[in-house]
């Protein structure tokens, strides 16, 4: 069923960013989509990402200090190509990593979710098969500096991950034990004092 392309909006604080998703033009891309961006959600990738983002500002408060002190000694090239390596390597080497992680734990989580609510989890791998087409070819400082996986590594994931669906042997992994349902079969631990 085709249903047009989908539209999101995101609130990031007081501000509301519409996101849009023109290859997402089925109930299954739709309900891979939403359970992908809900997985972000249920992982607390937000949380993980300004946590991150915290310490990398505290350091570069020590950067911008020493910097300052170069500075002083006349030497204020040296203190600007520090705290811009500092920067550059901490996001390109930090962040982005980070934040490619989180995009798959999300995939992870998304194809389980879209499976569990009874839709097809081929559809998340159709879905990212038309991404992965769109640029197959991208050059290195592109995936170097891109917050998702590059579409190939991203789409054999993918693959996988449905393959331990259909087959239910599960992939390798933490995340299984976070979609185990609880044994409600065994009495809960009473508190020795209570």
């Amino acid at each position: 069923m085709w249903i047009g392309p989908l539209y999101l909006i995101r609130r990031t604080g007081s501000e509301r960013l519409l996101v849009s998703y023109p290859t997402v033009s089925t109930s299954w891309s739709v309900a891979f989509v939403i359970a992908h961006e809900y997985a972000h959600y249920a992982a607390r990738h937000g949380n993980e990402g300004v946590t991150k983002l915290i310490f990398l500002l505290a350091g570069d408060v020590l950067a911008e200090n020493k910097a300052e002190k170069l500075k002083n000694a006349g030497k204020s090239g040296k203190g600007e190509l520090l705290r811009g390596s500092y920067l550059g390597g901490g996001i390109v080497g930090a962040l982005l990593p980070f934040s490619r992680k989180m995009e798959n734990e999300a995939d992870t989580l998304g194809i389980r979710y879209m499976a569990r609510a009874g839709y097809d989890p081929q559809g998340a791998v159709r879905l990212t098969q038309k991404e992965a087409s769109k640029n197959p070819n991208d050059p290195l400082w592109k995936k170097l500096l891109s917050t998702h996986p590059a579409g190939p590594k991203r789409l054999k994931r993918l693959q996988e991950e449905f393959r331990a669906i259909k087959t239910g042997i599960p992939r390798k992994g933490f995340f299984q034990r976070l979609l185990e349902k609880p044994d409600t079969t065994k009495e809960p631990k009473q508190h020795p004092n209570g």
